[in-house]
């Protein structure tokens, strides 16, 4: 784990053999510095002051323990939840994908249902015109009723006047009728005539009637417009396909919108993912860019430790050929000091001998003489704690003596304080009364009820020689009082 406290150049250095080599010198600098600092110093406080120094490596060495433990949990937990938001992104798409499906089976659905729709409406219309054929078929079966039906206030296509001799017209019915002018206007055909507006466009036959040859001012010449046998079903067919085109440009219209959004959305997530991949592309580009700064510098350090290495190699070849030399001449000198030795040797091996055995000799007598010089020791000492014993029980009779006489004297002294601290208050209520004779009445009853308070304590003597104080100076007050009245 970095810490704050390190810079790029020595985590960039850190493992590296410069970096083993300056922390080598530097930590052989501290301990030099440590050795010269504490060299005055005794062993004991030398091997506390390493016993401290073990004690908070073993404490550094707990805490990055317990640092790099805290960091392989985040790293489970890091992978553990990146894993999960994979799913999750997996599930996303699974379920857009799903959405889309859907929308196309849905909007195909309606299509098909407006498909029924239209059908079923054609058929119903063509249920109707076959049941009115059906019934003009059984009508022309049956004896014939004649219904003529004229509508008035419709706009005609065209107007066809003929100021000629009249002419009287047939219509093209199974039984033609004569129908004038007069009879038209008599007819009630207003609102049959609002009916066949309101239905829209129909096929219609001319019909004309006979007019006189000058036209009279309250006389209106019209033309009437029959409806034809198709016109019913083709409204129907027109209402049909009027209200199947609105379905569809609203089933058009949702699709359209349906679109809109969807691409909307499309073009949300792709703007989050080129976010996010220029996100990435930044932090892949800093990570590309750091270890290029690291590879320059361990290779510069590789290429420096190399050079090292191989000075180091000539100079240890040079030391190592200097030092074989060396070997040699030290064996010849040694091979002289070995013989020059064991001359010395057998020279000091016979003295030693001689001062040995003088030695021993001595040695035997300072034995002799020092056992009984501990024999004397030890009938002095059993003398001296007999002595000691019959002191300390002396010293304990006396104690014992002492503790009655401080006890009778505690109980006399505590006796005596009680008498005084009595004598005390008997004089501050004989105080009391006097200064109430003399004050008054309040003061006489404040006293009394602090003498009440205090008359059942056992005074120490400074407290006792507080209140006899305290008293000395009531009593001069009171003898003043009394001079000046």
């Amino acid at each position: 784990m970095r810490t704050p406290a390190m810079d790029d150049d020595e985590l960039l250095s850190y493992g590296s053999p410069r970096h083993s080599l300056r922390s080598e010198a530097r930590t052989r600098s501290v301990y030099d510095g440590d050795l010269s600092r504490h060299s005055k110093i005794d062993d004991d406080a030398l091997l506390e002051f390493y016993r401290h120094r073990c004690e908070q490596f073993q404490q550094e060495r707990q805490a990055m323990l317990d640092r790099m433990a805290q960091a392989e949990v985040s790293k489970e937990q890091y992978h553990r939840l990146h894993w999960d938001l994979k799913a999750h992104k997996e599930q996303i798409v699974e379920l857009e994908e799903a959405v889309r499906t859907a929308n196309a089976t849905v909007f195909q659905l309606r299509e098909e249902k407006l498909a029924l729709e239209s059908e079923n409406e054609l058929l119903r219309i063509q249920e109707q015109d076959d049941r009115r054929k059906i019934q003009h078929l059984l009508a022309l079966t049956k004896p014939v009723i004649e219904e003529v039906t004229f509508f008035q206030d419709c706009r005609p296509d065209s107007t066809s006047a003929y100021p000629l001799q009249p002419q009287p017209h047939t219509y093209s019915y199974p039984s033609t009728m004569h129908i004038s002018s007069e009879q038209m206007v008599k007819e009630k055909k207003r609102s049959t005539m609002n009916a066949l507006s309101s239905r829209g466009t129909r096929t219609v036959k001319q019909v004309t009637y006979a007019t006189p040859r000058v036209v009279a001012p309250h006389q209106v010449l019209r033309t009437v417009y029959m409806p034809s046998e198709q016109a019913s079903e083709l409204t129907k067919k027109v209402e049909h396909l009027r209200a199947q085109l609105a379905k569809q440009q609203k089933l058009t219209e949702d699709r359209i919108q349906h679109i809109i959004d969807q691409c909307a959305e499309e073009k949300a997530s792709l703007q989050r993912e080129h976010k996010q991949l220029s996100d990435a592309n930044q932090i892949l580009t800093k990570e590309v860019e750091k270890s290029q700064r690291i590879l320059q510098k361990t290779t510069r350090d590789y290429l420096v430790l190399r050079h090292q290495s191989q000075e180091a190699e000539r100079i240890a070849h040079e030391e190592l050929h200097a030092a074989k030399e060396r070997c040699d001449k030290l064996e010849e000198e040694k091979e002289i000091a070995k013989q020059q030795a064991q001359s010395d040797v057998e020279a000091m091996h016979e003295k030693t001998q001689e001062e040995s055995a003088q030695c021993a000799q001595e040695l035997r007598s300072q034995a002799v003489s020092r056992e009984r010089d501990l024999i004397i020791l030890r009938e002095q000492y059993a003398a001296l704690q007999e002595a000691c014993a019959r002191r300390i029980q002396d010293l304990q009779d006396r104690l014992v003596k002492l503790r009655g006489r401080y006890r009778s004297l505690d109980k006399r002294r505590s006796m005596e304080m009680e008498g005084f601290t009595r004598d005390i208050a008997s004089l501050k209520r004989h105080i009391h009364r006097l200064e109430g004779t003399l004050y008054g009445r309040q003061v006489f009853v404040k006293s009394q009820e602090a003498l009440r308070s205090r008359s059942d304590e056992i005074l120490e003597s400074s407290d006792l020689n507080e209140e006899i104080a305290a008293l000395q100076e009531r009593v001069a007050e009171l003898a003043a009082d009394v001079d000046a009245s």
